[in-house]
């Protein structure tokens, strides 16, 4: 495959896995999930 568009989306990656993350702890870790909202586990 293009190695080269691969490469240049390990960051945007990296960047929305971090925000992901940022938002499950602000949101109080995994109570949504019990809750139901599946969009932030």
């Amino acid at each position: 495959m293009a190695k080269g568009i691969a490469l240049e989306a390990i960051p945007f990656v990296s960047f929305f896995l971090l925000i992901k993350a940022y938002l499950i702890v602000e949101r109080g870790s995994w109570n949504d999930c019990v809750d139901g909202n599946h969009d932030l586990c």
